[in-house]
C-alpha cells in the first residue's frame, strides 16, 4: 500500500523534528489533496504514530481540491475513487493522465509543548 509508506515516511520526518526539539508534539497540522481521503491519512497516521511521542497529539487534517484539466477541456476534481493507480481518466473523453499529486501530504505545522509547559510552534 503506496499511502501507507508515504505517511510512514511523514510520521518519521516529524517524530525526527519533535526529538531535535525536545519536547512533546501537542497538535500536527497535515495537508492533503481529495485524492489522499483523510480517513485514510488519519488510519495510517495513528498505526505509523502507535507507541511514539507523536501517538496523543492532536491531529488536524486540511484536504485541498486535487483539479484537473483534460486536454479536451474538461474540469474535474479528482478523488481516490476515480484513480487507477496514479492514472485518471477523463469523465467526459476517457484521456488518461499521470497524477503525480495522487499521494500528497505535506505537514503544514506542529505545535509542541515543551518541559516547561511553554508551547512553540513550527510550520
Amino acid at each position: 500500500m503506496h499511502e501507507s509508506a508515504v505517511v510512514g515516511a511523514l510520521v518519521r520526518d516529524v517524530r525526527k523534528m519533535v526529538a531535535d526539539q525536545g519536547a512533546a508534539a501537542r497538535l500536527i497540522r497535515l495537508r492533503t489533496t481529495t485524492a489522499f481521503p483523510e480517513e485514510t491519512v488519519r488510519t495510517l497516521f495513528a498505526m505509523h504514530s502507535a507507541g511514539t511521542p507523536l501517538e496523543p497529539a492532536r491531529l488536524e487534517v486540511e484536504v485541498e481540491p486535487l483539479e484537473r484539466t483534460c486536454v479536451c477541456g474538461h474540469r474535474m476534481v479528482v478523488h481516490k475513487a476515480d484513480l487507477t493507480g496514479h492514472l485518471h481518466f477523463c469523465a467526459a473523453c476517457n484521456s488518461p493522465a499521470h497524477i503525480e499529486e495522487a499521494h500528497r501530504l505535506e505537514c503544514r505545522a506542529i505545535e509542541f509543548e515543551l518541559p516547561e509547559g511553554k508551547t512553540v510552534g513550527y510550520s
